[in-house]
């Protein structure tokens, strides 16, 4: 790739155009494209469809001077599981916080926030999570019994892209395709006798036991524990896999259900092996499965008391169904009208109560914990049912719940994300119910980026050419640049790189409104000679 600009352009039309070179990687562009954007991002993706990995070269991905980029903003978002005491919440900055239960993850040491940076997706084990940063790494915290210390594989896990969880253990899967694995051995921790076999992986799936890893030609090897091999021409083309706690489903990209591991957890699904054509999703209770068909039908099957029968009045309504979800016990189903239909157990969720059945209209989607389902309105407003002993924790924040945009659930407690920002929690407070400790961190998580000079550069006093340029220099350059291009005494390299940084403060100086004469020439005061030439011909 010979030099030249990429454009960055955002779905709201805003655009950042990007010098690039033979060694920059996606992550550099991102991170370029970002200071100009003013937001961050979390894909890259080519006009073709491709989602670009941020740790490879752009000439590695096809990506050539001229081009433009689509660019998707990152989303704070919620992560726990059921089975886990603690919740974490990855900000739209890539920073992290956690709270609940501090021996399983909800608490971090100042070291570990330190590393959480840029953070681009977390998994949760039961008592564990662990991060993948911007820069291929991965961070692992909570319980070491369920994966909380990854320092046995340490050197491994670099060029991570993304990581999976059993309820013990932890998988990574590298750019190059591999695998490398750790937490508690017989629950997927341990995958030595398959590690030859682990190879051009393309995801991975997990159970409370056992991983599931799809290859790139469709192939699907498994390891752990209570979980029996699976025949490699049995799945052919698998597009996703779905896991309760000790069986597999895998969905063909032909709408196919392939099934496997224990029966008594859905790991056989012959007997409604025809009904499951053309099935677009798949979700699991502790137990059983049900299966969403391209028709809007529903299809169960797995142990009938933990919804895996679906009772003939309820499946009369069950029409132009659009989601399904599950608890521990039971499932719901969100119709196309927006109200509800739920079957399992009643104290897992599987009945909703005859007070709030008025009030299930117009749901947008639904979450739950292990015993209760939440429902999220179009307008924002939640309604809260399943165990009658929790039921009623919602209520003291009933009045905070408004314009939610997500939720998220450890086994008994709840975050709701509403769209000013801000995270609102209720449940068992040694569950993650109870936020205070960090509630300052639960303000406007998904704020856009700062500028960096916060205050008109006409009132800011430079007394000292050489120690104001080198601050300048520390506070504004790029990490990457800095690393590569600045001599141990903090001085730039050479001329090029002084250059690129006046030139981009001249322009920022313009986006902030400051283009007085005073303002520009306090940065030509304070830069060498080369620099003062260059940034005059430039035309800024």
């Amino acid at each position: 790739m010979q030099r030249g600009t990429v454009i960055v352009v955002l779905m709201s039309g805003e655009a950042a155009e990007v010098q690039v070179s033979d060694e920059m990687t996606a992550l550099q562009l991102r991170r370029r494209a970002e200071e100009d954007l003013r937001v961050h991002l979390k894909h890259l993706v080519t006009a073709d469809g491709r989602v670009l990995c941020g740790l490879r070269r752009l000439t590695a991905q096809g990506v050539a001077p001229g081009d433009t980029l689509t660019a998707t903003v990152r989303q704070a978002a919620l992560v726990s599981r059921i089975g886990s005491a603690a919740i974490a919440l990855l900000k739209s900055d890539g920073s992290v916080v956690a709270w609940g239960d501090p021996f399983s993850g909800g608490t971090l040491t100042a070291m570990q926030e330190e590393r959480l940076q840029d953070v681009q997706q977390i998994a949760a084990s039961f008592g564990a999570f662990c991060g993948v940063t911007g820069d291929g790494a991965a961070v692992a915290w909570g319980d070491p019994d369920f994966g909380g210390d990854s320092h046995a594989v340490r050197h491994q896990l670099k060029d991570v892209k993304e990581v999976f969880a059993t309820g013990f253990a932890f998988a990574a899967l590298k750019v190059d395709g591999t695998v490398v694995t750790w937490g508690e051995n017989y629950p997927g921790g341990d995958s030595r006798a398959v590690q030859s076999q682990l190879r051009d992986v393309r995801t991975i799936a997990a159970s409370s036991y056992a991983f599931a890893a799809i290859k790139t030609n469709g192939e699907v090897i498994t390891w752990g524990s209570k979980n029996p091999p699976v025949e490699a021409e049995e799945l052919p083309a698998v597009q996703h896999i779905v896991a309760s706690h000790e069986a597999f489903c895998a969905v063909t990209t032909g709408g196919r259900c392939v099934t496997w591991g224990d029966r008594k957890f859905g790991g056989d699904s012959h007997a409604v092996e025809e009904r499951l054509q053309g099935v677009q999703q798949v979700v699991a209770s502790f137990r059983a499965f049900a299966a969403l068909t391209g028709a809007g039908a529903v299809v169960c099957w797995g142990d009938d008391r933990f919804g895996g029968m679906l009772p003939k009045e309820v499946e009369a309504k069950l029409v132009k169904v659009q989601q399904l979800s599950a608890s521990h016990a039971a499932f719901c189903a969100v119709l196309a009208t927006g109200e509800v239909v739920a079957w399992g157990q009643p104290e897992f969720g599987g009945q909703v109560p005859e007070h709030l059945q008025n009030r299930l209209t117009d749901v947008n989607f639904v979450g739950s914990s292990k015993s209760l389902f939440c429902a999220v309105q179009h307008s924002g407003h939640v309604v809260v049912w399943g165990d009658p002993s929790r039921q009623g924790e919602v209520e003291e924040v009933e009045e905070e719940l408004h314009d939610v945009c997500s939720v998220c659930a450890s086994s008994h407690a709840f975050a709701a994300l509403r769209r000013d920002g801000r995270v609102i929690t209720w449940g068992d407070p040694g569950f993650g119910g109870d936020s205070s400790k960090v509630a300052l961190q639960l303000q406007d998580v998904g704020k856009r980026l700062k500028p960096r000079i916060k205050r008109s550069l006409s009132e800011t006093r430079m007394t000292e050419k050489a120690r104001s340029f080198a601050e300048l220099q520390l506070c504004l350059l790029p990490a990457e640049l800095k690393q590569s291009h600045l001599k141990e005494d903090g001085s730039i390299e050479d001329a090029t790189i002084a250059r690129w940084l006046f030139s981009w403060m001249a322009v920022w100086l313009k986006q902030l409104g400051g283009t007085r004469p005073e303002q520009l020439q306090v940065l030509l005061s304070s830069a060498p000679e080369q620099v003062q030439d260059a940034l005059r011909s430039s035309g800024l």
